[in-house]
C-alpha cells in the first residue's frame, strides 16, 4: 500500500500542479501568439524607357513581347498568387521612346507625367531613378516627380551647393501582411534607391554645378544602417546597376554591404537569374544569388517581371529572411505565347498617345533610297554616314573661332538599332519616300548630346580597338562557316569613324572584351589607320565629334580627361540629324566608307539577322540564307556580282 499524503504534502502537491498548469497555459498562449512564418514577394520592373503600350511607335505597329500594359498582367498574376507583395520600378522610365521626347519638348509642364501616372494606377510602392531619367534636365525631372504621389528615390546624388540628398533617399514602408496562420503582422521594409554616378558625366551639360554623385556602394554603407536604426525589419536596395565588377555594374559589391536583404537591379538590359557574360566570384546565376543575397534583373521595356520570394521568421523581435528564391516572369514564353495586355491600362494609354501619333507623322524630308542598319556591322552603311555627316555639319561653325579650328575633324557614330539574339531589335529600316519625325527617332533613338574631344593618334586607335571587339576571333584557312559577330556586343557600341580610313582584322585576338575590359594589351586588330592617305602617328592630334554617352566612357570605351573636352554642347544629337535632313537632300549625302573588314580569303561566316533584312540581300555580295532556326545568313566576302 501507498501511504496517504499528509495534509502539508497534499497542499504542496496541489500548488505544484497549479503552477505546472499555469505554466502550460502560459506556454500555449505564448506559442499561440508567436508570429508564424510569413511569405513576402518583391516584384520589379526596370528600364521601361517609356515603352508603356505594346506598340512600336517607330514602325507604328503593335508588338506582343514588351510594354507595361503586358507587364501589368504579369503583376496581376503574381499578386493573385501571393497577396503579401510589394512592387517597385527601377528607373530609366522617362526616356527612350518618342512619347518621352514629345512630353519633354511639346507638353512640358502641362500634365501629370503619364509614366508615373501609369505606375500609380498599378499601385507601385516606390520607384527609383535611372541615368536616362536625367536626360531632359533637372527641371523636367523634378516636375515629373512632383506630378505623382508615388515615392521616387535616389540616395547617391547630392545637391552640389548644400551636399544634402537632391532627392528622397530612402523609404520606410509599414505594411500589414498575413502570416501562415492568417494572422495580421506588421512588417517594416526599408527601401534605398541608387543610380550610376556616371550619370553626371553622361549629362554633364545639363547637370554641371547642380549635382554631385556619390559611389553607390559608399552610399549603401551610409544609408543601410540608418534604415536599420529607424526600425527596418528588412532592407531592399533598388539599384539602377547591373552585375559586374565596375562602379556602374555594382550589383556584386552592393550584395556585400552588411544589412542588405534583397537587391533589385537594372541598367544593363540583361536578365538575372540567367546566363552571365563571364563567371564572377560570389554569383550564383542559376539561383539568382549574389554572395547569398537574392537579386533579380528583369531585362528591359517590360519584357520581364522580376520576382523575389522571401520566407521570413520573427526572431528576437525582428523579422528575418530564412529562405529566398528568385525568378523572372516573361511577357512571352519559350513557346512564343504572350500574356494578354491589361485592357483598362491600355485604353487609358491609347488616349495619352493620340496627340503623339499626329506629331510623329509630321514630314521632315524625302528619302531617295532606303536607310537601314541590317548590315552595318559588315560594311560601311549610308545610315551611319548620315549621322556622322550631320554631327560634322553641326559643330564646324561652332569650332571656327576656337584654337582648335585647324585640327583634323573626325566623326564617330554607330548603328544604334541592330539585331542580335540577346537583343532582338529588328533594326532601323526606313523605306524610300517621305521621312517623318517618327523615323528620326528610329535613326537616332537616344537623347544624347553632342561633344567634341581632342585626342591623339594612339587614343584614336584605342577607340577603334574597343569597337573592333564586335567580332569573334576568326580562324584563317578554315572553310567551315564561322560565326562573325559576338552576340554579347551590342551594335550601338560599334563606333565607326568618318574622316580616317582603316581596316579591322578579326583573325587576331580582340584587345578588349564585350564589357570594355582590356584583355590582351599585345593584340591589335586595327590596320592601316590613315588620314588623307598618310599613316596616323601616335602623337598626331585630332578632334572627334561623338555623343555624351560615349564621351563619358559609355559602352566600355576609354574615357579621356575632362580637359580634352573641346566642345561640351547641350544640343541633342537628334537635333543635329534633323537639321541636316532638312537642309541636305539625301542624294547629296557623302557615300559610306572609311573602313573595311580584313578577312581571310576563301572563308565564310554566319551572322544572325531579323526577317526584315532579307529584302536587302542584294546589297551585299555573297549573302545567302542558311537553313534552320534562328534566322542566319552565310556571308562569302569573296563573292562578286
Amino acid at each position: 500500500m501507498v501511504a496517504p499524503l499528509s495534509q502539508g504534502q497534499a497542499s504542496t502537491a496541489r500548488n505544484t500542479m497549479k503552477h505546472v498548469t499555469t505554466f502550460l497555459i502560459l506556454l500555449v498562449l505564448v506559442i499561440g501568439s508567436r508570429a508564424a512564418p510569413l511569405e513576402l514577394r518583391l516584384l520589379l520592373s526596370t528600364d521601361l524607357h517609356m515603352q508603356l503600350l505594346d506598340h512600336d511607335d517607330l514602325s507604328d505597329r503593335p508588338v506582343s513581347h514588351y510594354g507595361l500594359v503586358r507587364t501589368a498582367s504579369l503583376i496581376a498574376a503574381a499578386r493573385a498568387e501571393q497577396p503579401n507583395s510589394l512592387l517597385f520600378d527601377n528607373g530609366d522610365l522617362l526616356q527612350g521612346a518618342p512619347l518621352g521626347d514629345w512630353l519633354a519638348t511639346q507638353q512640358r509642364g502641362r500634365q501629370a507625367h503619364p509614366a508615373y501616372a501609369a505606375l500609380h494606377r498599378l499601385r507601385y510602392d516606390a520607384a527609383n531613378l535611372g541615368n536616362h531619367d536625367f536626360d531632359y534636365g533637372l527641371p523636367f525631372l523634378r516636375d515629373a516627380i512632383a506630378s505623382t504621389p508615388l515615392p521616387v528615390l535616389n540616395a547617391n546624388f547630392l545637391d552640389a551647393r548644400t551636399g544634402k540628398p537632391a532627392f528622397r533617399p530612402t523609404l520606410l514602408l509599414r505594411r500589414q501582411f498575413r502570416d501562415e496562420r492568417g494572422r495580421p503582422q506588421t512588417l517594416r521594409i526599408g527601401v534605398l534607391g541608387l543610380a550610376p554616378p556616371h550619370t553626371l558625366l553622361w549629362n554633364r551639360a545639363l547637370l554641371r554645378d547642380r549635382l554631385r554623385a556619390q559611389d553607390m556602394v559608399a552610399a549603401a554603407r551610409q544609408w543601410v544602417p540608418r534604415l536599420r536604426r529607424q526600425g527596418a525589419d528588412l532592407v531592399v536596395v533598388v539599384a539602377h546597376s547591373g552585375i559586374g565588377s565596375s562602379s556602374e555594374q555594382a550589383g556584386v559589391a552592393l550584395a556585400q554591404v552588411p544589412g542588405v536583404d534583397a537587391l533589385l537591379l537594372g541598367h544593363s538590359h540583361s536578365e538575372f537569374p540567367g546566363r552571365l557574360l563571364r563567371p564572377l566570384d560570389g554569383v550564383d546565376a542559376e539561383r539568382g544569388l549574389l554572395h547569398g543575397v537574392p537579386a533579380v534583373l528583369p531585362g528591359r521595356w517590360g519584357d520581364h517581371l522580376g520576382q523575389i520570394d522571401l520566407r521570413l521568421e520573427k526572431r528576437q523581435g525582428r523579422w528575418q529572411v530564412m529562405q529566398a528564391s528568385t525568378k523572372l516572369r516573361p511577357v512571352r514564353d519559350a513557346d512564343g505565347r504572350s500574356v494578354d495586355a491589361d485592357a483598362t491600362l491600355r485604353q487609358w494609354l491609347v488616349e495619352q498617345h493620340a496627340p503623339l501619333r499626329a506629331w510623329l507623322d509630321s514630314p521632315l524630308t524625302t528619302v531617295s533610297a532606303p536607310l537601314h542598319s541590317h548590315f552595318s556591322q559588315l560594311l560601311p552603311s549610308r545610315l551611319v554616314a548620315l549621322v556622322q555627316a550631320a554631327q560634322l555639319d553641326w559643330v564646324r561653325p561652332k569650332l571656327a573661332d576656337t584654337p582648335w579650328a585647324g585640327l583634323p575633324l573626325l566623326s564617330a557614330a554607330a548603328p544604334m538599332r541592330s539585331y542580335t539574339p540577346l537583343r532582338p531589335d529588328p533594326g532601323t529600316d526606313i523605306p524610300a519616300g517621305p521621312l517623318r519625325l517618327r523615323q528620326l527617332n528610329d535613326l537616332y533613338p537616344y537623347a544624347n548630346s553632342i561633344k567634341v574631344l581632342r585626342l591623339n593618334g594612339a587614343e584614336l586607335r584605342e577607340w577603334l580597338e574597343r569597337a573592333a571587339a564586335q567580332f569573334l576571333p576568326i580562324r584563317a584557312n578554315d572553310a567551315a562557316v564561322q560565326p562573325l559577330l559576338d552576340a554579347r556586343h551590342a551594335g550601338f557600341n560599334f563606333d565607326q569613324i568618318a574622316g580616317v580610313s582603316y581596316e579591322i582584322d578579326p583573325s587576331v585576338p580582340s584587345r578588349y572584351g564585350p564589357d570594355g575590359r582590356l584583355l590582351d594589351p599585345a593584340a591589335s586588330r586595327i590596320r592601316e589607320l590613315r588620314w588623307q592617305g598618310e599613316l596616323v602617328a601616335d602623337g598626331q592630334w585630332f578632334l572627334l565629334v561623338t555623343n555624351s554617352f560615349r564621351a563619358a566612357g559609355g559602352g566600355g570605351y576609354p574615357r579621356l580627361p575632362d580637359e580634352r573636352m573641346v566642345l561640351d554642347l547641350a544640343d541633342e544629337s537628334r537635333q543635329a540629324v534633323a537639321a541636316y535632313l532638312r537642309a541636305v537632300p539625301l542624294h547629296e549625302l557623302p557615300p559610306a566608307g572609311g573602313w573595311r573588314l580584313r578577312l581571310p580569303p576563301g572563308s565564310q561566316f554566319s551572322l544572325p539577322v531579323s526577317a526584315e533584312a532579307l529584302k536587302y540581300l542584294d546589297e551585299v555580295p555573297g549573302l545567302q540564307v542558311l537553313p534552320g532556326e534562328p534566322l542566319q545568313l552565310r556571308w562569302r566576302p569573296d563573292a562578286q556580282r
